[in-house]
């Protein structure tokens, strides 16, 4: 079902490290740090112990370490299984969910929700980003579905995400901070999610999609409401021919959420680092998780900053994944540690963002096609200009 093509855009590659800010200098993130127990939970508790995923980079750029934002984390990582809530998985191993959590830290954590990809039924595909969140000490919980069937029917992910809460975790799951984030299909599953348990994330809330493939079960041809403090990131991939590049736009355009919460985050690649639709997946080598500089950069740094923002209430780092006009990242290529990435709430008016023409796109994303599922919503529609006002196709 998905056709990936393969290329890059060269940026530089300086290392410019000395230039990040530093979590230790954030007064709002050290007084919101949790308590810490003294001792990690023994094995025969809860979960077992997840290794840190190594750093390697094609282009010898160093890791990200310490205080930087985008570094893993200092807690330790455990994982934790259960059969899946909905009744046709319950005995199905492949669709157990898993948590992971930071092992040092007692009591309710924010959590975060990921909503796995097309046919990915393991937490390892995402080893490197899961573990990611439970090092910066929130909760990580994976969901994973049988194909296709949340599309026609999403009770399924609802009933597993309820069962999650109220099951074995529920002491560890504060769900009035969450996170839905996901990736592919996943990606286009959350809006919906959000909007059916908004009752979740009273005291902070954000959307993390990920090379979304379709937005599912939204209005075919008007905007999508979310809570007001719905924190949102769009993210897309340069080289992604299995998506639309246009419909995430409309995923960002076309909501209720403030400008100032919410941005368009484009990463370009380079030779070294390729921008395609497995961007968030980790790589695996005979039992050895890693992960690069693009992941440090384009995908760890503007989540910590979402995190730790909705989370904590941590203003003085909105500007790294939720910059505002003036703001020095904002509606450039901005290179932080050799990766090139684009934030703006204005992708249309910033020619940076590419939006392919559609004679270029596959038939399958044609506005004009009913093939498109979301073809009323489609914009520019058939050779309109990319800076026309978004209008319903024909």
């Amino acid at each position: 079902m998905r056709g990936i093509l393969v290329s890059a855009v060269l940026v530089s590659l300086s290392f410019s490290a000395l230039l990040l800010p530093s979590r230790v200098d954030a007064s709002t993130k050290i007084n919101a740090m949790p308590p810490i127990i003294s001792l990690l939970l023994d094995e025969n508790q809860l979960g077992s112990a997840v290794t840190r995923p190594s750093y390697r980079d094609s282009a010898n750029i160093p890791e990200l370490s310490g205080s930087m934002y985008g570094a893993m984390g200092e807690h330790p990582v455990r994982i934790a299984s259960m059969n899946s809530p909905w009744p046709d998985y319950a005995d199905n191993g492949d669709m157990s969910v898993d948590l992971y959590f930071p092992s040092d830290i007692s009591g309710k954590r924010p959590t975060v929700f990921f909503i796995s990809g097309w046919h990915v039924y393991h937490s390892e595909r995402y080893r490197s980003l899961l573990y990611f969140i439970a090092s910066q000490g929130f909760n990580a919980v994976f969901v994973p579905y049988l194909n296709v069937e949340p599309m026609s029917n999403l009770n399924i992910l609802l009933t597993i995400l309820d069962g999650v809460v109220a099951g074995p975790w529920a002491e560890r799951i504060d769900t009035s901070k969450v996170g839905f984030a996901g990736h592919s299909m996943g990606a286009g599953l959350v809006f919906y999610l959000a909007q059916q348990r908004s009752n979740w994330g009273a005291q902070g809330r954000f959307l993390f999609p990920m090379a979304a493939w379709w937005g599912f079960h939204l209005p075919a041809t008007g905007n999508y409401q979310l809570p007001a403090n719905t924190n949102l990131i769009v993210q897309v991939n340069h080289d992604d021919s299995g998506t639309d590049p246009r419909q995430n736009i409309d995923f960002l355009l076309h909501n209720n959420v403030d400008a100032e919460r919410k941005t368009y985050l484009y990463l370009p690649g380079d030779a070294n680092h390729i921008s395609d639709h497995h961007v968030s997946y980790s790589v695996e080598e005979n039992g050895v998780y890693y992960h690069d500089a693009l992941d440090q950069v384009g995908l760890h740094r503007p989540l910590e900053s979402l995190m730790r923002y909705s989370f904590e209430g941590d203003t003085q780092w909105k500007s790294i994944g939720l910059p505002d006009p003036g703001d020095a990242n904002y509606n450039v290529l901005h290179t932080t540690n050799g990766i090139s990435v684009l934030s703006t709430d204005d992708p249309l008016g910033n020619h940076v963002v590419p939006v392919p023409a559609e004679q270029d796109l596959e038939a399958a994303f044609l506005c004009s096609r009913d093939t498109n599922p979301r073809w009323k919503m489609c914009m520019p529609c058939k050779d309109t200009s990319r800076d026309q006002a978004w209008q319903p196709c024909q």
